[in-house]
């Protein structure tokens, strides 16, 4: 017998007297591996060291330990294990605790090809390094619990989960696999974080899953992913990319109570999935295509949608999607040519922001108006003389400047000049119809004249489409 092993038996008798108490049973833990429980010998001060769990680990761990090399106490009081993947038993049928462990060094936890026919327990473990937690592969018969850890390079590909799974309050700090992982209970991520990108791609929730609270980061990836039950984001914060394509699920799942990281849109894919069976407010996401989407395609995503969101009653979230898919209309659908289409594109948008912002044509219609009475303020001779003549202020604007060294008395001559030409543009800019006798159209029809012309029938057309989109406004509004 071992002196530590005869040590932990004084101590576990000394537990029995104090009325502890404790058994040798096939429940004991192959290991439980945190710095406290490892200072046993060392430190018999540790409260949690009087504790049953506390001594029946020690007692169990030399099946595992192949040498006593296998452990070394360093200066920093790191334990460096290399013991992992020495396991030889691909059934595992005692509990697998790590309580309180931080794991400083690169070291590799491999679990691979196991099954674990009774509990595994991680319990506020740190990887501070480049340490790798790997289950691929693995069957866990009974509780999983990955509660309050700091995990770099979890891999849990193609695992099978039996039984009730938990990854609560844990951080994730690299890209985390889930691939083709299969839960067949419950399983909780409630208030954890995915600092990286996070891997559910052909993932099988055959019972209700909880993403509460959760915090993703970057890429949260769910495509071809399959639930059959309740799926539960409420209070998730939205990663950059939520990827959703190809997923299979049986009941809605609700994405309406979702936060935004940094007030930032969510990208969203979500293509060769039932629109009915997802529900967000688009105001908070944009939507996300392959490349080599076919635009029939995209528009038929974008008519779904929108109509999706106009039967739940988001407004804000209608007109925000309905405002990209004219964008995409106009740009990438290959409806209309390059320069057409930027044009159509930018004239809707800029107009009245495709039909949502209808108080701009309020503004754009002044602009416009001012921007023709600025014009002719300066030419106001020539409109009133030679294109169209309007008696008191074509007779008016013949007057000429006088007392040019009299800086008041030329600003208020160009005051009344813009005071005519506001009057002159107005008859022509707002009047639904003008009097062809009063048009000089005769001496304009030769040669560089024409233009005069043109820059009349200008100002009327635009006027008319402007008074007829302020009719529609007043109207419909």
């Amino acid at each position: 017998m071992s002196m530590n092993k005869l040590i932990m038996i004084v101590f576990f008798i000394f537990q029995f007297l104090i009325g502890e108490g404790a058994k040798y049973d096939n429940n004991i833990p192959y290991y439980a591996l945190s710095s406290d429980f490892i200072s046993i010998p060392f430190d018999m001060k540790k409260n949690n060291l009087f504790s049953r769990t506390g001594l029946l680990l020690w007692l169990n761990t030399s099946k595992i330990l192949p040498s006593n090399k296998s452990v070394k106490k360093d200066d920093s009081e790191n334990i460096k294990y290399s013991y992992f993947n020495n396991i030889k038993k691909d059934t595992l049928r005692k509990r697998i605790i790590y309580v309180n462990k931080r794991f400083k060094d690169s070291i590799d936890i491999d679990f691979s090809h196991k099954v674990f026919n009774n509990k595994v327990d991680f319990y506020n473990c740190v990887f501070i390094n480049n340490g790798k937690l790997t289950f691929k592969s693995s069957k866990f018969n009974s509780i999983c619990a990955f509660e309050r850890n700091t995990l770099r390079h979890a891999q849990f590909r193609y695992s099978t989960f039996n039984s009730y799974a938990s990854f609560k309050n844990s951080s994730f700090t690299t890209a985390t696999d889930f691939y083709k992982a299969q839960f067949d209970s419950t399983v909780k991520f409630n208030n954890s974080f995915f600092n990286n990108v996070v891997d559910f791609r052909k993932a099988y929730f055959n019972s209700t899953s909880y993403f509460i609270n959760v915090k993703f980061d970057s890429i949260a990836d769910f495509k071809n992913a399959e639930f059959t039950s309740k799926v539960n984001f409420q209070k998730a914060t939205l990663p950059d990319i939520l990827i959703l394509s190809d997923v299979k699920t049986n009941q809605e799942i609700d994405l309406t109570s979702a936060k935004l990281k940094n007030n930032s849109p969510c990208k969203i894919k979500i293509l060769n999935t039932d629109i009915n069976k997802i529900r967000f407010r688009y105001k908070r996401f944009k939507l996300l295509f392959p490349e080599e989407t076919p635009s029939e395609i995209k528009s038929n995503v974008y008519q779904k949608l929108i109509h999706k969101q106009k039967k739940e009653g988001f407004i804000s979230s209608v007109e925000k999607l309905d405002k990209e898919y004219q964008e995409f209309k106009y740009l990438k659908s290959g409806n209309y040519s390059l320069v057409w289409g930027h044009f159509k594109n930018w004239l809707k948008k800029n107009w009245w922001g495709y039909g949502y912002e209808k108080e701009l044509i309020i503004l754009n219609t002044f602009i416009l108006f001012l921007t023709f009475v600025i014009i002719n303020t300066f030419i106001l001779n020539c409109v009133t003389q030679n294109i169209y003549h309007i008696p008191y202020i074509s007779q008016s604007s013949n007057t000429k400047f006088k007392s040019r060294n009299n800086p008041w008395v030329i600003v208020e001559q160009i005051m009344s000049r813009f005071a005519r030409a506001l009057l002159y543009t107005g008859f022509i800019f707002f009047g639904l119809k003008f009097d062809i006798k009063k048009l000089n159209y005769k001496d304009n029809l030769h040669g560089k004249k024409i233009i005069n012309l043109i820059y009349f029938f200008l100002i009327y057309i635009i006027g008319l489409i402007c008074i007829g989109y302020l009719a529609n406004f007043v109207l419909n509004d």
